[in-house]
């Protein structure tokens, strides 16, 4: 597997459910940013490859050589950056076949020539999808169905079980008010502005709703709006912080409010929790609280549609708990890293036997 930069915990835990099922597993990334003697402890052959950018010369020569060396036979990349440099270094080497995985929606150009090389007919093998409206979103691309194949992420595991964090006792929230959270970077994609729109909305109805924002806020947007809506009272910017995820269950409801996203992960390790959701319904979140049965959905950019749905759930206790009981029962099996693992296995080795 070559990763050029994934920054998650998700594919270290997947490669180590790889080797352990007795695929034989060469882990190539920047040893700078993985933790190559846990990995090498659970069976996987590491390789420092740094790739500094798609055209880097030198990372792909050396790919080439790690192929050539190993006698690899499959070639997984996850990131863009490594799906370019993983097919230029293939060439038109025989029997190896490259595996691309995609977290995120393309826009392939058919004008651009590292989008061609990726994704024309003489490109990656087969795309494997975080979600099935991801994968239909690649077909209507104008990829071939029979390359593209929905495998989620596997996020529920035992590392979850670490003990939660505090988050009223942490950041002094009283325990009389109804506390949502958002979890990630401050960026327009996610929709935090649309979120901020919402809870004055809740603010000026008399609820009293507070929001616990974990994640990096670095060009102050989140900051200034929440002052210009007079909601500093009622929002905590509590910046990055690490295993954000622990904070979950201190929670009453965790809201992702994307414009877009593939499968934001956030909201399964929500679910796998028993913490309620509240989203938007775009990309493959449907496919996560299955069309609103196991959490609440509301059309994406609508703030008032989102205030409607904060209020009916601080208001009632029992359909959270109802929604967050049943998300936990589906997703844990749904979304195990477990489950993962057995659809890479046999993605891995219909691959093989269509290339062969």
């Amino acid at each position: 597997m070559l990763d050029g930069g994934d920054r998650t915990p998700y594919l270290s835990r997947l490669v180590r459910r790889l080797a352990q099922s007795g695929i034989e597993m060469h882990y190539a990334a920047d040893a700078r940013q993985k933790d190559f003697p846990a990995l090498e402890a659970g069976g996987v052959r590491c390789d420092h490859l740094p790739i500094r950018h798609k055209l880097d010369l030198f990372a792909r020569a050396r790919l080439r050589r790690l192929l050539r060396e190993r006698g690899i036979e499959l070639l997984h990349t996850v990131t863009g950056r490594d799906a370019y440099q993983g097919v230029r270094a293939r060439g038109r080497a025989r029997g190896l076949v490259a595996v691309v995985r995609r977290g995120a929606y393309p826009k392939i150009s058919r004008f651009d020539p590292a989008d061609r090389c990726v994704y024309g007919r003489r490109g990656a093998d087969r795309f494997f999808a975080v979600s099935r409206d991801l994968e239909r979103h690649m077909i209507e691309r104008g990829i071939a169905p029979a390359r593209v194949r929905a495998i989620y992420t596997g996020i529920w595991s035992e590392e979850l079980t670490a003990a939660p964090f505090d988050p009223r006792g942490e950041f002094g929230i009283g325990g009389g008010v109804f506390l949502a959270g958002f979890l990630g970077n401050v960026r327009p994609v996610k929709g935090v502005d649309l979120l901020l729109e919402a809870l004055a909305r809740t603010k000026r109805a008399g609820a009293e709703i507070h929001l616990l924002l974990l994640g990096e806020d670095d060009r102050g947007s989140a900051a200034r709006l929440a002052a210009r809506l007079d909601l500093r009272d009622r929002v905590t910017l509590a910046g990055y912080r690490p295993e954000a995820w622990r904070y979950l269950p201190g929670l009453d409801a965790l809201v992702v409010p994307s414009r877009i996203d593939a499968l934001p992960r956030t909201a399964i390790e929500a679910t796998v929790l028993g913490v309620p959701v509240l989203a938007t319904r775009v990309g493959g979140i449907p496919e996560i609280l299955d069309e609103g049965r196991c959490g609440w959905l509301v059309p994406s950019a609508d703030p008032d549609a989102m205030a409607e749905a904060l209020l009916a759930m601080a208001k009632d206790a029992a359909d959270r708990t109802r929604r967050a009981a049943a998300a936990k029962a589906r997703n844990r099996d749904l979304f195990s890293i477990e489950r993962c693992a057995r659809e890479h296995v046999a993605a891995y080795a219909e691959a093989l036997d269509s290339g062969s």
